[in-house]
């Protein structure tokens, strides 16, 4: 991911909580041993299309060919934590 480049994350399954727009969200990608902040954009909330729209903050080495454990971690406005298993990555610019 390139900073200030905006991606959409394909999730295993639809959010049940709606990530605050503008708060920062974690990536821990498991398989490299990092994780890295990214900034929540928009999230669709429904069961036929879970994904959540980022921009990242830094460069880093995060990529569709290394996403094996990947998880997103995110708040709602009332601070509640939900994770989510990344499934796929779409640069959108």
């Amino acid at each position: 991911m390139r900073a200030h480049k905006n991606y959409l994350l394909n999730l295993d399954s639809a959010p049940t909580t709606m990530p605050q727009n503008g708060s920062q969200s974690t990536i821990y990608d498991w398989s490299g041993g990092e994780s890295f902040q990214v900034v929540n954009v928009v999230t669709t909330k429904s069961d036929w299309h879970p994904a959540a729209h980022v921009l990242a903050i830094f460069d880093n080495s995060y990529v569709a060919g290394n996403l094996a454990g990947s998880r997103l971690r995110y708040r709602d406005n009332g601070n509640t934590l939900e994770t989510r298993e990344i499934v796929g990555i779409t640069p959108l610019d």
